[in-house]
Order: structure tokens, then sequence, then C-alpha cells
């Protein structure tokens, strides 16, 4: 094995680890339930006149599509920009860094795409801020 393949096999690895220790750190304790749901559940308690009580649990807003759409495109961008990585640090390792220009000029499109996943979230935020449904969380 050449010193040049030693080096991008260590670079690799190196990324890699990195980049599954922070996803591992941010996403560990994420839960796809709690990420997705528009409100928590509240707990009301009701005394009644003969002295027995009532408790009520609401679980609060139903799921939001927006907020499932953007955890899709997060989970569909990060993966792609981690791929991404590893080609461009493969082109370096190859001596094919001109190519890194026009690869990027090929993707553009889709990083355009991709924050269209984001839309509905940021036009539901925006609505909110301006007085229309409920209040941005």
């Amino acid at each position: 094995m050449t010193q040049d393949a030693v080096f991008l096999w260590a670079n690799l690895f190196i990324y890699n680890t990195a980049v599954i220790l922070l996803l591992r750190k941010i996403f560990g304790s994420a839960s796809l339930s709690e990420e997705t749901d528009g409100g928590a559940a509240t707990t009301t308690t009701e005394t009644k006149a003969d002295g027995s009580t009532v408790q009520t649990v609401t679980n609060g807003k139903a799921t939001s599509s927006s907020r499932v759409a953007s955890f899709i495109g997060v989970v569909v961008l990060a993966v792609f920009l981690w791929g991404l990585g590893n080609v461009i640090f493969y082109k370096v390792g190859n001596d094919t860094v001109g190519e890194i220009g026009t690869l990027m000029e090929s993707i553009s499109t889709f990083f355009l795409a991709g924050a269209a996943l984001f839309a509905p979230y940021a036009f539901n935020q925006l609505g909110a801020a301006f007085g229309r449904g409920s209040a941005p969380s």
C-alpha cells in the first residue's frame, strides 16, 4: 500500500469516526415521537360537588406533518453531506481535485430540492409568528 493510500484511508477513518460520534451525541437521546409531536400532554384534575375528583389527560396537538417532513429532510441531508465528504476525501486522495468543482456544481440542484423539504415547517412557523395558527415552538 502506498503512502497516499494510507493517508487516504486514515483521513476517511478519522472523518467517519468523528461524524459517527457527533451523530450519536446529537441524536442519542432523540425520540421521533417527541420531535414530531405538536404539543405536550397536559393533565387536568377536576373536583366535583360530591367531593370526587376526575383526572383528564389531553395528548396535546396531533403530530405535525411539517415537523415530520423537516425531520426527514434533516436525516436525508445529513446522510448526503456525510457521503459527499467521503467522496471529496476520495478525490483528494486520488489526485482528482479538479473534479470536485464539477461535482459541487452538479449537486447544487439536489441541495435546493433538499431545502424544499423544510418549506412546510418554515411557512408554518412564519404563519404562527404573524398571528395565524399556534405559537411557534
